[in-house]
């Protein structure tokens, strides 16, 4: 009975997903769960904001970014989901790829995710991996993002031209020094650009973090960030780094992208996190 429990749960789960358009996927992985969607507008609200006319100027995917060429951040891909750009991702080994577990949570089929590698645009060049197989750490919790990570295994290894595979922290970045974000996602007034941008980002230390975001700030998190400088929705899932070694993974912020409060990023080397990446991906 237990049994085909498990099967109907499994045929559910998969109808479920079968049935997504691109639009509708884009939008479970860019809507955090409703209790940080409160969270979020309460502290976007207390802080004074920008307001939606400074963010209709803004035109930049990663608010404050400017173009970057795929050369010189070889690790970083793009999730995709039936051929569309959903998320990030950095190359973590030859065969596997991190990026955020809310990227993947929804569990879209196998066949729909594929991974872009080696090229500056989100949707053309470089080369296109199928996958055999995602992993989400056991320990994700949707209702406050902690554990926000996943693995993705690739058919076709990263071996090509502008692949690169970066080097997993072993600590907490260092303040001081700036945090360099690169991805694709959405700009401020819901359009796409195809090209890879980048930002430097100053360091947040974890106390001036929960002062500003609270409780919602868990020990598997970092923070990084300042007004005006921030990445934004569809850059989730993005390597955060430092000195050549990511650090973060792109995880949640502020609905006002570019705002006050700094983005946060699920930490590399908490060990829970780091663990789950060994037992996964070897790494």
């Amino acid at each position: 009975m237990h049994f085909l429990l498990v099967l109907l749960l499994s045929a559910s789960v998969f109808a479920e997903t079968k049935r997504l358009t691109v639009e509708e996927a884009v939008a479970k992985v860019n809507q955090p769960p409703v209790a940080v969607q409160e969270f979020i507008a309460r502290k976007t609200n207390s802080a004074n904001f920008k307001n939606s006319q400074n963010e209709r100027q803004n035109r930049s995917r990663i608010v404050g970014g400017t173009v970057a060429a795929i050369w010189d951040y070889p690790y970083q891909v793009a999730l995709l989901f039936r051929s569309y750009q959903i998320c990030g991702g950095s190359i973590i080994a030859r065969s596997w790829a991190l990026t955020a577990a809310h990227c993947l949570s929804w569990y879209p089929s196998n066949y729909d995710i594929t991974i872009r590698s080696g090229s500056s645009s989100r949707s053309r060049g470089g080369i296109v991996h199928s996958i055999n197989y995602y992993r989400i750490h056991e320990l994700y919790d949707p209702d406050v993002l902690s554990h926000d990570v996943a693995t993705v295994r690739v058919k076709l290894p990263f071996i090509g031209f502008s692949q690169a595979i970066i080097p997993l922290a072993s600590s907490e970045w260092v303040e001081g020094a700036d945090v360099i974000v690169t991805g694709w996602g959405l700009n401020a007034v819901g359009e796409t650009v195809d090209k890879l941008l980048k930002v430097a980002l100053p360091v947040v230390n974890r106390a001036d973090c929960i002062g500003l975001w609270g409780e919602s700030v868990k020990d598997d998190m970092l923070c990084a960030g300042k007004e005006n400088n921030n990445p934004c929705k569809g850059d989730s899932g993005g390597p955060a780094v430092q000195g050549d070694v990511q650090y973060g993974i792109v995880s949640w912020g502020s609905y006002y992208c570019g705002g006050g409060l700094p983005s946060v990023y699920t930490y590399v080397a908490h060990p829970s996190i780091r663990k789950f990446i060994r037992d996964t991906a070897g790494v």
